[in-house]
């Protein structure tokens, strides 16, 4: 996310985020109008994974290069002449474009591949399809939407839209139908655009991408400095959205539900949340008294850790 002349620039990242944690979106904006700066050291593990994935997409491209492909490798050194090269390289009709730079209005972003296919197109018989390489096993709605920008400025460059695109993780090659996500795409490119436009100032709650995102330790912090319910070891967010709904916002709040449970629960069982008061008042006594406080249970048959 860029702003340049009071003009937002969005890219392919800038969406899988949104969808990802939409409150990475607000400090993504908040830093690029000045307002806020991003932490200056990366989590080692995140270090780590990027690592890993620019190796596999490494090794992907060497897979190519032994098959015998025409390859032109874009330079990402010189922005505007990476958006040159991606064109010359579409116009050649070389078999594979590695780091193609795609641009187009408020959008940009950095394809992994783009595939020549037998699709005629504005320069010849010719056409391309996108592949973005992933570490993850797991294809995610991100990566999805990231391909359907791909493909959406592809369409624009070559004068036709791709059919497919692809997501190459460690469990192979996976084909997408491009029309078949791009009402998706579409609403969340508008989410995406409406979020920036009018911030929301919501409240970062935990999310599968806080293990990821430069913002990690920030956002913690305020969810610590609050008291967030998330730190109770085994509470979900079911359960936590359960006891926000009768006032309980705190750790603190729900260790003092250990003296007596007095609702029915809508989701899940009175026991459940009892057993959750339980390890909040552990937990509380641990951090006032800042000594290890803890139960040993009664060994059950078959049960295990």
């Amino acid at each position: 996310m860029k702003i340049v002349e009071d003009k937002i620039y969005l890219s392919a990242s800038d969406l899988s985020t949104h969808i990802a944690c939409p409150h990475a979106t607000l400090l993504n904006l908040q830093e690029a109008k000045g307002s806020l700066k991003a932490p200056g050291n990366i989590h080692a593990a995140i270090q780590a994974l990027q690592k890993k994935g620019e190796e596999f997409e490494s090794n992907y491209l060497e897979q190519l290069k032994g098959e015998g492909k025409t390859i032109v490798e874009i330079d990402k050194g010189d922005r505007r002449k990476a958006v040159q090269d991606t064109l010359t390289a579409i116009a050649a009709g070389v078999d594979v474009i590695y780091q193609a730079r795609l641009e187009h209005d408020i959008w940009n972003g950095w394809a992994d591949f783009l595939r020549k296919v037998n699709k005629p197109g504005t320069f010849g018989e010719w056409s391309y399809e996108v592949m973005d390489t992933k570490l993850s096993r797991e294809t995610k709605a991100g990566a999805i939407l990231q391909i359907c920008l791909y493909s959406e400025i592809l369409n624009e460059l070559q004068g036709c839209m791709p059919e497919h695109m692809y997501i190459n993780n460690p469990n192979g090659e996976h084909q997408f139908r491009v029309d078949d996500f791009m009402a998706f795409y579409r609403l969340m490119k508008n989410k995406l655009q409406q979020a920036v436009l009018i911030p929301n100032n919501g409240y970062p709650d935990p999310v599968p991408h806080c293990d990821i995102c430069k913002w990690w330790e920030l956002c913690n912090d305020r969810r610590r400095k609050d008291d967030h319910l998330s730190f109770i070891a085994g509470m979900g967010k079911l359960q936590i959205q359960e006891v926000k709904e009768q006032k309980v916002s705190t750790l603190e709040s729900m260790a003092a539900l250990h003296a007596g449970f007095l609702w029915k629960p809508k989701r899940g069982s009175v026991e459940t949340y009892k057993r959750l008061a339980y390890q909040a008042d552990l937990q509380l006594k641990w951090r006032t008294i800042k000594s290890a406080v803890f139960e040993i249970l009664p060994p059950e048959a078959d049960f295990g850790f």
